[in-house]
């Protein structure tokens, strides 16, 4: 800064480009404070992204199933939109409803749930109303407003669905019986494929509420841990020769990170800010199954480590993705046993929509593996779980 101040940017990935993340800048400021805050101007913002570039990425890896077949289903449907052209439809109506796609694809990728919140009248938007079963009433939660509004873009995207679908099905020109049935078919299965990808960003923003209450109601005896296992570590030496580099078996590890209250913010009362400690452990296993016993085992582990160093605690919030192992009966009828045996008892166990559980532990996971090869390439070699730990004890 002009100051001497130095900021540091974390090195995020950007799926927008820079003029989208300017607008979505400005909207923000404008909600926010209208009045009070003057946001910088186009100009500066754009040599902020600039100095500040983030890494070009020209594919996608390990996408959740949701977004990667929710991203090509609006591609399938601009193609189909193309064939358009070969039964009689007009240019102007197929490069409308083109862009109407493509701006349905940039809410949902983007915006959607930016807008998503309890209180909304929008039924689409509103949390409560969208993930209450209409038939069974023990599945419903009542709302304390109307659901009379409608969101452009939430209208926009249907109202391309509709007139896709009737595009084909009033199409008279070179356009056989079969070939409409076909058509139809291609435009229904991708229609829900969209659905339940918008449907999965619900889920995703309600099932992260739990997350932000329990940290906001965090007390000093409490703990919040996230628990989840890594992709398995394919052992590897400085030096491999094509036999030990093929058919590799992997180690299985798990990670749990650990958020608790810091002892000084237990004693403050100037100020709403709370300030955390975390703590990870990371377990390495040569042989195992990832199952329910393996899985207590483990929290039974980090509930002594925590108690050992921290004997105020006396209760667990726990959240994990929806693997088996994790709400299982093995696991979860474990939880007397676990109180009796370490002295915490676990108040909460949260779990993350199916596909979207990536979280902190990911990132742990990311930074002990990118410590693992620098220790590999400092001529070590990591090959069992004990060789695992000497390289992870270097993060």
């Amino acid at each position: 800064m002009s100051n001497g101040t130095i900021i540091t940017v974390p090195n995020h990935i950007r799926n927008l480009i820079p003029s989208r993340i300017i607008v979505q800048y400005h909207q923000f400021c404008n909600e926010t404070c209208p009045n009070t805050f003057k946001p910088l101007s186009k100009s500066i913002l754009y040599e902020i992204l600039d100095g500040c570039s983030a890494s070009t990425r020209k594919s996608l890896q390990g996408l959740d199933y949701f977004s990667a077949d929710g991203s090509t289903a609006f591609d399938n449907l601009i193609n189909i939109a193309n064939e358009l052209l070969t039964i009689g439809v007009s240019d102007t109506v197929v490069r409308q409803l083109k862009n109407d796609l493509q701006l349905s694809r940039n809410y949902l990728k983007n915006d959607y749930k930016l807008h998503i919140h309890d209180g909304s009248t929008i039924p689409d938007h509103c949390s409560s109303f969208s993930l209450s079963d209409p038939h069974e009433k023990e599945w419903q939660q009542p709302c304390d407003h109307h659901h009379n509004d409608e969101c452009e873009y939430c209208t926009l995207l249907e109202n391309s669905f509709l007139l896709l679908s009737s595009l084909v099905k009033n199409s008279t020109n070179n356009c056989s019986p079969d070939k409409k049935k076909r058509l139809l078919h291609r435009i229904a299965h991708n229609i829900e494929l969209i659905h339940d990808w918008k449907s999965h960003q619900l889920r995703t923003v309600n099932q992260e509420k739990a997350r932000s209450e329990i940290l906001e109601n965090l007390d000093s005896k409490s703990v919040f841990i996230q628990i989840d296992w890594s992709m398995k570590f394919l052992a590897k030496e400085y030096r491999e020769s094509q036999r030990q580099w093929f058919a590799k078996r992997g180690l299985s590890w798990h990670i749990c990170y650990a958020i608790k209250l810091h002892s000084s913010a237990s004693f403050s009362t100037t100020t709403k800010e709370k300030k955390f400690e975390h703590r990870t452990f990371a377990h390495i296993f040569d042989q195992c199954i990832q199952n329910g016993q393996t899985v207590t085992s483990i929290i039974r582990d980090v509930f002594i480590r925590i108690k050992s160093t921290n004997p105020e605690i006396e209760y667990a919030f726990l959240r994990a993705d929806n693997a088996g192992c994790f709400h299982g009966s093995e696991f979860l009828l474990a939880v007397k046993a676990l109180y009796e045996e370490t002295g915490i008892f676990i108040k909460r166990i949260d779990f993350s929509d199916p596909q979207s559980g990536k979280s902190c532990c990911d990132r742990m996971a990311a930074v002990i593996k990118c410590n693992i090869r620098r220790y590999i390439d400092e001529k070590h070699n990591v090959t069992n779980s004990k060789e695992f730990i000497e390289a992870a004890r270097e993060t």
